[in-house]
C-alpha cells in the first residue's frame, strides 16, 4: 500500500509525528503522540484499512462503518467509534485522492472524525477506564491539527499527489494545512493564508 520506510516503523513514525507536532505548534500529550504512532503503524498494513465483501471487491472500512454509525449507542460500540475516528483521521491526512473521488467533501470526513472521538471520550467516562477519556477528548479537540500531523508524517510515503484544484481548496479550508496552500500556490491559485501563523 505504501512505500517502505528506512527505519523501524515505531521509530520512524515517532520521529515524524514529533517533528510534525512541533512544526504545527500543537501541544499534545505523550499519550496522544504514542497513539498516533501506533495507529499509523497499523494503517501501513493494508488488511487493517481494507475489507473484502462477499463479491471479493475491496472497499474502505469507513464506508461500512458510516452505514452503521447510527446504531453505535452502547459501550460495546466504543471500539467502533475509535475505529471510525481513526479511519477519518487517516483518510483526511493521507488518502486525499480517495476522499476526493468517494466522499466529495473532506469537511464531512473531519466532522465525522471529531464526532467519533468525542463519542469515544464520553463512553470512556462511563467506563472503568476513565483515563482514556482524556486521550480521545484531546483527539477530538485537535482533530484538524492531527490531520496535518498525519499528512506530514506520511508525506514521504504518500500514494500520489492530488492536483484537483477544487479538492485542494476544500482541504485547505477544512484543515488550514500550509503544505496544501503551497501546492495551490504552485498551481497558480493564490488564496489568503487562513492558518493564523506567520
Amino acid at each position: 500500500m505504501v512505500g517502505v520506510v528506512s527505519k523501524a516503523p515505531k521509530q520512524y513514525f515517532s520521529e515524524r509525528i514529533s517533528d510534525a507536532v512541533i512544526s504545527h505548534g500543537l501541544e499534545l500529550s505523550g499519550n496522544t503522540r504514542e497513539y498516533l504512532s501506533n495507529m499509523l503503524i497499523e494503517y501501513i498494513k493494508p488488511e487493517n484499512f481494507f475489507i473484502k465483501t462477499e463479491s471479493g471487491i475491496e472497499r474502505p472500512v469507513l464506508s461500512n462503518t458510516l452505514l452503521d454509525s447510527k446504531k453505535l449507542q452502547t459501550m460495546q460500540s466504543l471500539i467502533e467509534y475509535i475505529h471510525l475516528g481513526n479511519n477519518c483521521l487517516f483518510i483526511s491526512g493521507f488518502l486525499d485522492g480517495y476522499v476526493n473521488r468517494k466522499m466529495k467533501d473532506i469537511c464531512y470526513c473531519v466532522k465525522i472524525g471529531e464526532y467519533s472521538y468525542g463519542k469515544a471520550a464520553v463512553l470512556f467516562l462511563r467506563s472503568p477506564s476513565k483515563e482514556s477519556a482524556h486521550l480521545f477528548s484531546e483527539m477530538e479537540q485537535n482533530f484538524k491539527g492531527l490531520v496535518n500531523v498525519v499528512a506530514d508524517a506520511l508525506s514521504s510515503i504518500e500514494i500520489k499527489e492530488s492536483n484537483d484544484v477544487v479538492y485542494l481548496i476544500e482541504r485547505y479550508l477544512a484543515t488550514r494545512n500550509k503544505e496544501v496552500l503551497k501546492r495551490l500556490n504552485k498551481l497558480g491559485i493564490n488564496i489568503p493564508d487562513f492558518s493564523g501563523k506567520a
